[in-house]
């Protein structure tokens, strides 16, 4: 839970949050919402945008239905392109994250699948959408960070537990 400092950082700023009608995205953009944030949805599909307006339901949100991917060359040239607006540009690399995507398995196939591949990793488990909204939130608060390729992957991407 934010503290009134801590929360007063986000009151009144903009968030674009790429992804935001499912998933780790839609956490994000619900986790902004909390520290006071407008949040802009970005997605491909506008009925997707619809849907996750209507479930976060609050009147900080507008939505933007345009598809984008990010590469660490992208975050760079925004981040060098935007400072002299004040815009930091970052972004999250995600390791293995439970999320609805993993609903199309049947229900035992997808749990032997996420306990096999959390078996693996220094933490244990896979990644909750809660635990990237969170290094989201970090981000944003942070006024230093900036043009940042953030990996949250359970330790995937050093070293992996055999």
């Amino acid at each position: 839970m934010a503290t009134s400092k801590t929360s007063a950082l986000l009151q009144g700023k903009k968030v674009v949050v790429i992804g935001g009608s499912s998933g780790i995205g839609f956490s994000a953009a619900s986790a902004f919402i909390e520290e006071g944030a407008t949040v802009i949805i970005g997605s491909s599909s506008q009925s997707r945008v619809d849907s996750a307006i209507q479930r976060l339901s609050d009147p900080n949100i507008q939505y933007n239905a345009d598809p984008s991917r990010i590469s660490g060359h992208t975050v760079n040239l925004k981040a060098l392109d935007l400072s002299d607006k004040g815009i930091r540009v970052n972004a999250v690399a995600p390791g293995a994250v439970e999320t609805e995507l993993w609903h199309a398995f049947p229900e035992e196939t997808r749990k032997q699948v996420l306990q096999s591949r959390g078996d693996k990793l220094l933490t244990g488990r896979v990644g909750q959408p809660e635990d990237l909204a969170n290094v989201y939130i970090y981000l944003t608060k942070d006024k230093n960070i900036t043009a940042q390729i953030i990996v949250s992957d359970g330790g995937d991407s050093t070293v992996e537990r055999s």
